[in-house]
């Protein structure tokens, strides 16, 4: 029971987090470089799907493909993406998206967390390669 209710909290917290998101996307969408699409990209992505909660990858790509378009500077966008497709066995896409995420230009504002950002999708980077040479000999 115990288990079931930290759970229940968590998505209580997530549900909330949603709707923070979702209401700051229509007040304030360029707020923090428009960490909001960040923030809700990553929920969709990482909460479970219905008839749990809201998860849905589908909705996760769209809207981090928004919040890149609302400020295609913001690095965390393009990680969280690569994430989606890189959990969803969309290899070549994820890559991409990396790619072009390494091409952002450093935002001296904010040097702890370009350097953060940039440790993260090199090492995703790493990891997509690592699983596709796994693949590769596994499936030869």
């Amino acid at each position: 029971y115990g288990e079931r209710a930290k759970v229940n909290l968590s998505l209580s917290d997530s549900r909330k987090s949603k709707n923070d998101m979702d209401f700051v996307l229509i007040t304030r969408p360029k707020f923090y470089r428009g960490l909001a699409y960040s923030i809700l990209g990553k929920l969709y992505h990482e909460v479970p799907g219905w008839p749990i909660s809201f998860g849905n990858d589908n909705k996760s790509i769209v809207v981090l493909k928004k919040g890149i378009k609302a400020n295609p500077n913001n690095r965390l966008n393009y990680l969280f993406l690569a994430e989606v497709y890189f959990n969803e066995n969309r290899i070549k896409k994820a890559l991409q998206t990396i790619a072009t995420g390494f091409k952002v230009p450093f935002d001296n504002q904010f040097i702890t967390e370009e350097r953060y950002y940039l440790k993260k999708l090199k090492n995703l980077k790493k990891k997509i390669i690592k699983y596709q040479q796994f693949n590769n000999e596994f499936f030869l």
